[in-house]
């Protein structure tokens, strides 16, 4: 009987070494510097940005908010369009804070959250040397694992997954846009 009760006890001991040196391992996950402008719904925002980060394989290096609405005319106008971006030179992804998908991650909602946690990833892709078909892959396969994995609605995921398909190729849509203002 001690017998029993001495190898349970070790294996419970055991048991708790791994489950601490997992912990630990996840402690030394590098965390992300986040960039925040105080403002009223800052606390909301790294929330939001806190959830979508721990989604990642790996987490991003800096994150900044940006207010684009300070940007000069025509600059303003195209970042409104997005929900992120990076530039070249520097390992910060930017994240616009008039962003529709910023503000639904706000709210706590998952799907947002994944959501914002793809484009995340989207722009990671873009800070280790990736085109823009490169990134919207990395995007795709990212989503593709939340919704195997089901971190999200199946059927929801799916239907995003295929509006991630269906995107138009920003490089040709700037070519025609650009050619129309000629």
């Amino acid at each position: 009987m001690r017998e029993a009760s001495a190898t349970a006890t070790t294996a419970i001991v055991l048991a708790l070494l791994c489950t601490a040196s997992a912990v630990a391992a996840d402690d030394k996950r590098p965390a992300t510097d986040l960039v925040i402008e105080p403002r009223r719904e800052s606390a909301e925002v790294r929330a939001a940005l806190t959830a979508a980060i721990a989604q990642l394989p790996k987490a991003p290096v800096r994150i900044a908010v940006m207010d684009v609405t300070r940007a000069r005319p025509g600059v303003r106008e195209y970042l409104l369009t997005l929900d992120a971006f990076t530039l070249k030179g520097n390992d910060v992804i930017y994240v616009v804070q008039q962003s529709e998908l910023l503000k639904g991650a706000r709210t706590g909602a998952p799907v947002y959250s994944a959501m914002l946690a793809a484009v995340l990833w989207h722009e990671m892709a873009h800070l280790s040397g990736a085109d823009e078909r490169g990134a919207r892959q990395a995007e795709e396969e990212f989503w593709t694992r939340l919704v195997r994995d089901g971190a999200i609605d199946r059927l929801t995921g799916l239907r995003y997954l295929e509006a991630l398909k269906k995107r138009p190729d920003d490089q040709l849509l700037a070519a025609v846009i650009s050619r129309e203002r000629s």
